[in-house]
């Protein structure tokens, strides 16, 4: 699952084998880099994956990381989680 509607298309671009991601900037080998290794390892393993597009709003590391800090250090979930 991800938040990122960027991973999101590079990773279904893998699975689909639809079209290389388009990918600029200083982290583009990086991205292009470990895109291959999923590749490979699918191929190699016979792995099957599915992605899957998550909301920030509904993303529980993101609730309980990004607002209002430690959030997750208390015993109950903010009800945005649940």
């Amino acid at each position: 699952m991800t938040d990122s509607e960027s991973v999101h298309g590079w990773l279904r671009s893998v699975l689909e084998d639809t079209k290389r991601p388009k990918v600029s900037g200083l982290s583009d080998m990086v991205i292009k880099r470990r895109l291959e290794t999923i590749s490979q390892l699918i191929e190699e393993y016979g792995l099957v994956m599915l992605v899957k597009l998550v909301l920030s709003e509904r993303n529980i590391a993101d609730i309980l990381t990004h607002k209002g800090g430690y959030q997750w250090l208390s015993p109950t979930l903010p009800s945005r989680c649940i």
